[in-house]
């Protein structure tokens, strides 16, 4: 194998020990540039183990209101339904609930020519649009109409 260049130099001459220097520095320079990666990758290590623990910090009580949530919307469906029976018994007519199955359905359409009259389209929503996330959580979007029956 063949040293190169650095193979005519002798050890104990000047160009040697220059050389012998230069790579001690070079071997110096190169341990501080390693040390300085191995404390930036244990700082970034340290950020990414605190950002971990504020995310399971979040990630706890969020999960908590999702399921509250699930839970406040099954019981609004129970009492939408139950208010939907009473104006079904109170008004003698029949209430189409195809709106109530399905999540996030458009308000039914009327149709002039229909031999029903609609009598009502009621929504939960306030304004039809919510720009907060509490005014989000106290809408519905269930949907019912009730139309009087034509004998």
């Amino acid at each position: 194998m063949d040293a190169g260049p650095l193979a005519s130099v002798s050890e104990g001459s000047p160009e040697g020990e220059t050389v012998c220097a230069a790579l001690a520095r070079y071997e110096t320079t190169l341990r501080d540039a390693v040390r300085e990666i191995h404390v930036d990758v244990s700082a970034f290590k340290l950020g990414i183990e605190r950002r971990l623990e504020e995310a399971i910090n979040v990630s706890g009580p969020l999960g908590r209101a999702v399921a509250q949530l699930q839970q406040e919307n099954r019981q609004l469906r129970g009492q939408l339904e139950a208010l939907t029976r009473q104006v079904e018994m109170l008004t003698g007519s029949v209430c189409d609930r195809s709106a109530l199955l399905t999540e996030g359905a458009a308000p039914p359409q009327s149709n002039s020519s229909t031999a029903g009259h609609h009598v009502a389209a009621l929504t939960g929503s306030a304004s039809g649009s919510a720009s907060s996330p509490t005014a989000t959580r106290f809408s519905s979007r269930a949907t019912f109409s009730v139309t009087t029956k034509t004998n």
